[in-house]
């Protein structure tokens, strides 16, 4: 091929960077003009844009002509079609890893067929229509009608060649590494716990006030003794290496109990592993050294025992939680207007056989069981599965959830993905489908291997006992939603790999980027404040300020943010649970849209704005109190907020008062300023974390 004029290279590189937002190392690899249809649409209104294919997404931006929306005479439902499928936004975002399906559409021979995922023959050019399907449950039409035919099949062929690439390495995860750390002032430094450094670890101890009783041990260094644990591993302290290799001996893989977390009153622990090798099976269980030396580092008097927890018996097989996903997804993606109404009358029972909902009850069943035995019984518990990396790390990480508060907040939720899902060895790569996986379904449930989604079934879990205690929780549902997104755009190296011992082997010589180091690089604090943070967050506490009490006041001093203290027991009732709505219908078009917006959104501003109003406003009367009480013992005098501050009389509503972030009022943050108000409800009606550069 002929090389291009530089030039005029340059110039439609630069029209395309700012037709659509790239990525440093993202390049432009077929484009073409194209209409974008709604899934509700049915065809008869649409958008005028053109469709961008390149190393890393399927982008749409629209031609901004609003005569484009109207193509043709709409049918019957025209009225509601309208108000349905109006789009509220300017581009289309799709990683190409987030895709689920691809379907080819034929108008003129009124056919539709699904895609395979590669290497397949061309596309007969009777179809005209490539209809995407993604896993965050969206459902797109792109027709070629106004595209030259080779475009048409450029587009089609480089979709399907880098949906599912063959190998790790061939994620564009790699070349965005590359070209960030190269552009990078600084990459040394990093503002999360990796839990691959043994100070890491140590801190987690201390802050759990544990470290007399645990230890860190390198004995994995190199992985030499379990490929798929971490490097370096929590074990008693009264066990010396000798003694670990020789009990891991007694596990699938060599995964033996590895510490996750200690009660820092009683000392009872939580530990993972993998189920016991076939030999160890006929024994009693679990080697008596052990249990006894778990049970040893174990502080309250009276209690000194340890317990299994196998959760493989109770929990589906990955492959039925697929078919549940996949039987859900049915449900909650609509295709189109007819099969919308079509569904109606049986929605909510199809909802109910998708089973869903009974598997996140399972699940918080299974993890309330353990923090009873924990809490009540004084028992230590291993968690395990059969090979100790999949239901053991969802139900070994709500059970953290429930007992500490810290895994509540947004650093804490963080660390509890890198501690136990990254490092300790979560498939990611095969669970997410990020990569090629030949099709096998005649494999039998107890050795299916593939995709299968354990990480959306567990932000489920968190998502139910943040709607139980909203109160608990420092981030949002959508904070939530940007992991899931995170995990499924196969950008970030958190998210990408089955293993440390991969993650070490396939980045040598090469520096990927981090979720956590991307999230606080690129969204501004104030619209991660604003969109991601929860503002009910410590309300009771803010209450209890108000308290004259001073017993109640030391009580709720003494014990915030202490783990095992404020310990959380959500109901596990169906009728206690819902579907997420947030989740999988938030691509679904509303007729109450209001600049781009749903009511839920306009009700989340809403609720921001009294919180800053009724926070103010307790800060006020805890002045006023203050004041008041200083005149009445002072003949009436009033004295300086610093004076009341040194008073000993009043030393702990103070403490708590400056403990507790100060706010004033500031009426103009939602109500007069616009922009910022329209970048939020922009931000939340087509939330993707693209979207929140």
């Amino acid at each position: 091929m002929a090389a291009r004029n530089a030039s005029t290279k340059k110039t439609e590189e630069k029209i395309e960077e700012l037709a659509m937002p790239m990525f440093l190392g993202e390049i432009v690899l077929a484009k073409a003009n194209v209409i974008r249809y709604d899934s509700m649409s049915n065809r008869s209104c649409g958008a005028v844009g053109t469709l961008f294919i390149t190393n890393f997404k399927v982008g749409f931006t629209s031609s901004g002509n609003p005569e484009s929306h109207e193509l043709k005479k709409v049918s019957s439902f025209a009225g509601l079609e309208k108000l349905l499928c109006v789009d509220q936004t300017d581009y289309d975002l799709i990683p190409l890893t987030v895709i689920h399906q691809v379907y080819a559409v034929s108008t003129s021979k009124q056919k539709r067929k699904k895609v395979k995922h590669v290497h397949k023959k061309e596309i007969s050019s009777d179809y005209d229509i490539i209809e995407i399907e993604t896993k965050d449950f969206r459902v797109i039409q792109y027709d070629f009608k106004f595209a030259r035919q080779q475009e048409r099949r450029s587009c089609f062929q480089i979709i399907m060649h880098h949906m599912y690439p063959t190998f790790v390495t061939n994620l564009f995860a790699f070349d965005y590494g590359k070209n960030v750390w190269k552009s990078a002032n600084d990459s040394s430094g990093r503002a999360f716990s990796s839990f691959r450094n043994k100070k890491d670890y140590e801190m987690n101890l201390s802050r759990l006030r544990c470290s007399e009783n645990w230890r860190v041990s390198s004995i994995n260094s190199n992985f030499a003794l379990c490929k798929s644990l971490p490097e370096l591993i929590v074990c008693p302290a009264s066990l010396d290496d000798k003694s670990i290799e020789k009990i891991a001996s007694s596990y699938e893989q060599n995964r033996l109990p590895v510490w996750l977390w200690s009660d820092p009153i009683s000392g009872v622990s939580l530990l993972l592993s993998a189920g016991l090798s076939s030999d160890e099976k006929k024994t009693e269980g679990h080697p008596t050294e052990l249990l006894n030396n778990i049970s040893s580092c174990q502080t309250k008097e009276g209690s000194s025992k340890t317990t299994s927890c196998d959760v493989s018996t109770s929990c589906p097989s990955l492959k039925e939680l697929k078919h549940s996903l996949n039987v859900l997804r049915k449900s909650c993606v609509v295709r189109s207007i007819k099969a919308f109404w079509s569904t109606d009358t049986t929605w909510l029972s199809s909802i109910e056989d998708s089973g869903w909902i009974q598997r996140i009850a399972t699940c918080l069943d299974l993890a309330l069981r353990v923090v009873k035995l924990m809490k009540d019984a004084h028992t230590s518990v291993i968690i395990q599965d059969a090979d100790g990396r999949n239901f053991s790390i969802l139900i070994s990480s709500l059970v953290q959830v429930l007992l500490d508060p810290y895994y509540r907040t947004h650093l804490g939720l963080q660390a509890l993905i890198q501690k136990d899902w990254v490092t300790k060895g979560f498939p990611f790569s095969k669970r997410l489908g990020n990569l090629y996986q030949p099709q096998n379904e005649n494999s039998k449930e107890q050795t299916f291997d593939g995709e299968s989604p354990l990480f959306l079934l567990f932000l489920d879990c968190v998502h139910q006992i943040l709607r139980q205690y909203p109160q608990k929780f420092e981030f949002n549902e959508q904070f939530l939603i940007l992991m899931i997104d995170c995990s499924y755009s196969s950008l970030f190296e958190t998210f990408l790999f089955d293993s440390e011992a991969e993650w070490k082997t396939l980045t040598e010589k090469a520096q990927l980027v981090t979720t956590w180091d991307f999230i606080s690089t690129n969204i501004p604090t104030l619209k991660f404040n604003t969109v991601l943070n929860n503002p009910a967050y410590k309300l009771e506490e803010s209450d209890n300020v108000l308290l004259d009490d001073q017993e109640s006041l030391s009580s709720v001093n003494s014990s915030e943010g202490q783990a095992g203290i404020d310990v959380l027991l959500p109901s596990t009732s169906l009728s206690d649970l819902h579907v997420w709505n947030g989740f999988f219908f938030r691509w679904f078009p509303r007729t109450d849209r209001h600049k781009g917006s749903s009511v839920e959104v306009m009700l989340q501003l809403q609720q921001r704005q009294f919180m800053e109003e009724v926070h103010y406003l307790q800060d006020r009367l805890l002045q006023l109190q203050h004041m008041t009480s200083s005149a009445s013992t002072k003949g009436g005098h009033f004295r300086t907020a610093s004076v009341l501050s040194a008073d000993s009389s009043t030393s702990n509503r103070t403490n708590t008062l400056t403990r507790r972030k100060k706010h004033t009022r500031n009426t103009s943050k939602f109500t007069h300023n616009e922009e910022f108000r329209d970048d939020f409800l922009q931000l939340m009606s087509g939330f993707y974390f693209l979207k929140m550069l």
